[in-house]
């Protein structure tokens, strides 16, 4: 992929989490609040473990977040705040080039 291409996509993805997110106070397990970070909150179902039929457990709310802000895996314990919300990270469920997606409550 050209770096022209790139800084496009990048671009994009900006702009789509800006549009469609939610500006949220990311608070680290150490050091200072990033804010505005641009989160996408959703609900998703939660399916068992590999090896097995898949068969939906469940819903879980979980919170995309670009790489752009935050440049590593989030852990547990960790918060995201939108508005008066409180979304306190469970755990990692995806780790791309892009993006993040963690388990949240």
């Amino acid at each position: 992929m050209t770096t022209a291409i790139a800084i496009a996509i990048a671009a994009a993805q900006g702009n789509i989490y800006t549009a469609l997110g939610d500006a949220a106070i990311f608070t680290p397990a150490t050091g200072d609040p990033l804010d505005p970070v641009y989160v996408v909150v959703r609900e998703e179902e939660s399916f068992q473990p590999g090896g097995f039929s898949a068969a939906v457990c469940g819903t879980e709310t979980v919170l995309r977040y670009q790489r752009a802000d935050i440049d590593r895996k989030v852990v547990a314990g960790e918060t995201f705040t939108i508005g008066a919300t409180v979304y306190t990270v469970r755990a990692m469920k995806e780790w791309t080039s892009r993006r993040g997606k963690a388990v949240v409550s």
